[in-house]
């Protein structure tokens, strides 16, 4: 499969790309990756994310926190 300049250039700056490895794929395959984005938009998403855990009250921000962060709290470091 072919891409185009944009497309190439994009995943060669996704932020999961590792060079011959990829964290999301068990196996390294860009063409029409629904995964793939660059640091901005990765960098949006998480800010998004830590502004919406942040108005959770402080039981829900505890459960999440110890349940999907090993104790800390992300979103209140910012």
């Amino acid at each position: 499969m072919s891409f185009s300049v944009d497309e190439e250039e994009f995943m060669n700056n996704c932020k999961y790309n590792q060079g011959k490895d990829c964290p999301i794929l068990r196996k390294k395959c860009c063409a029409g990756c629904k995964f793939a984005k660059s640091h901005k938009q990765y960098n949006s998403e998480i800010s998004k994310t830590n502004k919406r855990l942040a108005r959770l009250s402080a039981a829900e921000q505890m459960y999440i926190s110890e349940k999907y962060y090993n104790g800390d709290a992300p979103w209140k470091n910012k």
